[in-house]
């Protein structure tokens, strides 16, 4: 049976007042043309939730239960499901085996297996 994740750990968090950090944005910009991956670390409530909801990208929010790599997986593969459908479903058969580094795998090499975002998606 598949793990039902939330679907408030895909949404970004809404504010009732959103302050605009135009630096932090175009740092934000210049340091994903150079790698595909950025971790923001700092204490709660410096904006980082903020910052990076108005970004096209993928969200998910994790909690305590993605400690277990089968839980992670369901996580990843709901948040990614939108832009690569169908070409998942090895992600998700591996998945319900608990067999989560085939999983991982398989979700790695979806885009080569012509699993592309839709026309639009950023």
């Amino acid at each position: 049976m598949p793990y039902r994740v939330p679907k408030s750990r895909l949404l970004p968090p809404r504010t009732a007042r959103e302050v605009e950090r135009q630096r932090l944005s175009e740092l934000l910009h210049r340091g994903f043309a150079k790698s595909p991956l950025m971790v923001l670390a700092a204490g709660a409530g410096y904006g980082k939730s903020t910052l990076l909801s108005a970004r096209p990208a993928v969200w998910l929010t994790l909690g305590e239960d993605c400690s277990d790599p089968v839980v992670l997986g369901w996580h990843l593969l709901e948040a990614y499901r939108p832009r690569w459908g169908q070409g998942l479903d090895g992600v998700s058969s591996a998945l319900e085996r608990r067999a989560w580094a085939s999983a991982g795998e398989a979700m790695l090499e979806a885009p080569e297996r012509g699993a592309s975002p839709p026309a639009g998606a950023g």
